[in-house]
């Protein structure tokens, strides 16, 4: 008769199981279970001014809209009008069935008014597409009026904006 040690059986199993792969996963692919991070927003630094007088402590509400759900979250600007908005990021639990699209936004409110700092629209997931280059540091003026920021043939969206690009980076 066949004596089986329990103990030694179960990890033996685990150890196999455990060098199985569940799925696969690459940046060039979305097969499996996981599938790869979209950016909805790229990161980008700036400094808030009215007629090139830094705003300090002015909150900036940023939003995404993808996918019928909305994605918030703001900054204040330091004592020198300076802000960072980092990436945001997704990673859906089932693929676009279509194509990508990500609405985007970012607004100030003053006591009378709010103001539209960045209206855009992102049609490509990866990060820095908007423009097809990463935004180092920009100049936000509120006396500006709105203008189209990017001509970039590389980009995948388009933003309308008070901000000018000071900085490109890689």
């Amino acid at each position: 008769m066949l004596k089986i040690n329990l103990k030694s059986a179960v990890l033996t199993l685990l150890v196999i199981a455990s060098s199985i792969p569940i799925a696969s996963y690459s940046k060039d692919q979305t097969m499996g279970f996981f599938l790869e991070k979209k950016c909805l927003f790229s990161g980008f630094s700036g400094v808030l001014v009215d007629k090139g007088s830094p705003l300090a402590n002015v909150e900036l509400h940023r939003k995404v809209e993808y996918r019928d759900k909305l994605y918030e979250d703001k900054v204040i600007t330091d004592k020198d009008g300076r802000f960072t908005f980092e990436s945001l990021w997704v990673r859906p639990i089932i693929d676009d069935i279509d194509q990508f699209a990500a609405h985007q936004y970012i607004k100030t409110h003053t006591i009378d008014s709010e103001i539209l700092i960045w209206r855009g629209g992102k049609l490509d997931p990866k990060e820095h597409a908007e423009f097809g280059y990463k935004i180092k540091n920009s100049i936000c003026d509120i006396s500006n009026t709105l203008k189209t920021m990017n001509s970039n043939p590389a980009s995948n969206g388009i933003v309308i904006s008070i901000c000018e690009i000071t900085e490109k980076g890689i």
